[in-house]
């Protein structure tokens, strides 16, 4: 299933948005972000064929949630750099919260290890608990770190 793009945001889907920074006119910065965003939520797509997960943008950021309210809690917040290189930031979970609102930020080097870095983020902010699809991709992901 997509990432639907967060119901309060009526103006453009999450594609149109990064769609719109690829166009001619725009700067060369905006235009590697469009296109790497554009890479990164087909990838979303493709990897969460049964779980919902709702988008909405922030300054070129793309902020993933569990509800389609823009007031709920954010989980994972994805920036691209440009050149396939994202910046990721992540609640962490209440129980594993040194403090009230305590985040994990790093960055990602390749849309490969931006995949990574989604599941992680997700699986950490246990804002998707005992998501089975999700839950699959950790365990896969541990199997193939586990291997190399």
């Amino acid at each position: 299933m997509p990432i639907i793009t967060n119901s309060d945001q009526k103006s453009k889907t999450l594609k149109e948005f990064y769609q719109e920074l690829t166009k001619e006119e725009a700067q060369f910065h905006e235009k590697q972000i469009g296109k790497s965003m554009l890479s990164f939520i087909s990838l979303v797509d493709e990897m969460f064929m049964d779980t919902i997960l709702y988008g909405l943008t922030s300054h070129y950021r793309l902020v993933i949630q569990k509800t389609d309210n823009w007031r709920d809690e954010w989980y994972v917040v994805v920036y691209a750099d440009g050149n396939n290189t994202f910046q990721f930031q992540y609640r962490m979970s209440e129980i594993k919260s040194p403090w009230r609102d305590a985040t994990i930020s790093g960055r990602a080097n390749s849309i490969e290890e931006a995949k990574q870095y989604l599941i992680i983020a997700m699986k950490e902010s246990e804002g998707w608990k005992n998501n089975e699809e999700l839950n699959n991709h950790y365990i896969e992901l541990k199997k193939t770190n586990r291997s190399t």
